[in-house]
């Protein structure tokens, strides 16, 4: 009977390891198998796991420049035990309405320095040593847009004061079947710079790289306002050229982009295709940057003649390679 029992536990013993060995195995299989086979006379390894990194400092409301959709709660105290508190978004015009002041300015400001130009504005006609206290309560101003063959595309919200073109791709769920695609960012040209400067910059890397790239030099920090394009194939070979051959559509616009180019397609119609305005549009400001002879030049749009009074003449037949900007409204 003891003999019996020893040889079972020898052979118990026995499966048991054999069962570890397997499993350890399969284990380093998973680890290296390759995520994605790269195409034909592509020599990167495999990606790295898709994991963020952490954000590189979180961005803190010290530094945040509130802006337009921001929402923000508003603690307002005073003499004689006055306390008024209020929830409220910054309009597109950059304003919220407060107690006692109407309409206030917010958008360009820090929350510290939008509590103290409150205080400022009622210490003058309404209290006597106000205190206003600002809490940022939704951040929707710093946007990014992706578009393509990606998990969950659509618009994201930047939420640190450097986020990485990588990490935002792995935000929004990563790219679907496989990694071997073009990453091209589009950088649309900020409002104020001069005519000569109002193109749009554009980034082009291979996704795979991007993955594994750890110089920095792919993986680029990204700006409010960027569109991020994933795309494979015969989609990634059209698009390298439709800078030139396409318009772009970017400002005041539900969703910016490139849009393309047909024969008979105007300003509004470019315009419907990008989502349609956005509410603080300034419709009758309507910007499109042309090149002519080597120079860019600008030709102005009032949409509110097409649609309010009908004038289909207003309407600009766009040419491939134009740059529709819609400004936002400053009333």
């Amino acid at each position: 009977m003891i003999l019996i029992r020893k040889t079972a536990f020898i052979l118990l013993s026995f499966c048991l390891v054999i069962l570890l060995v397997a499993l350890g195995c399969h284990e380093r299989a998973l680890v290296t198998a390759p995520a994605a086979a790269r195409a034909p006379g592509q020599t990167s390894a495999a990606p790295q796991p898709m994991v963020a990194a952490p954000l590189h400092t979180e961005l803190s409301d010290k530094v945040y420049i509130l802006g337009p959709d921001d929402e923000l709660s508003v603690v307002i105290s005073g003499n004689g035990g006055y306390r008024e508190s209020v929830d409220v978004k910054i309009t597109a015009q950059g304003t919220v309405i407060l107690p006692m002041l109407n309409e206030v300015t917010a958008s360009g400001l820090t929350v510290t320095e939008f509590s103290k130009k409150v205080e400022r504005l009622l210490s003058v006609d309404y209290l006597v040593s106000p205190k206003v206290y600002v809490t940022l309560k939704a951040r929707k101003s710093h946007k990014v847009t992706l578009v393509g063959e990606i998990a969950s595309a659509g618009t994201y919200y930047l939420q640190a004061e450097r986020e990485l073109l990588k990490d935002v791709i792995i935000r929004a769920g990563g790219p679907v079947n496989g990694f071997n695609k073009t990453v091209f960012l589009i950088r649309p040209p900020a409002s104020g710079r001069s005519e000569k400067g109002l193109r749009p910059h554009r980034w082009t890397c291979n996704l795979l790289d991007l993955m594994n790239d750890t110089s920095g030099k792919l993986n680029v920090p990204v700006e409010a306002g960027d569109i991020i394009y994933v795309l494979s194939g015969e989609h990634a070979r059209e698009f390298s050229g439709s800078e030139e051959g396409n318009v772009l559509v970017f400002g005041q616009v539900k969703n910016p982009g490139i849009i393309t180019y047909s024969k008979g397609l105007t300003v509004l119609r470019a315009i419907l295709k990008a989502g349609n305005f956005t509410e603080g549009a300034a419709k009758s400001r309507v910007q499109v940057k042309r090149k002519r002879n080597g120079k860019v030049i600008t030709l102005k749009v009032n949409i509110n003649l097409i649609i309010e009074g009908g004038d289909q003449s207003a309407d600009l037949l766009l040419q491939p390679g134009d740059v529709v900007y819609v400004p936002r409204s400053i009333f």
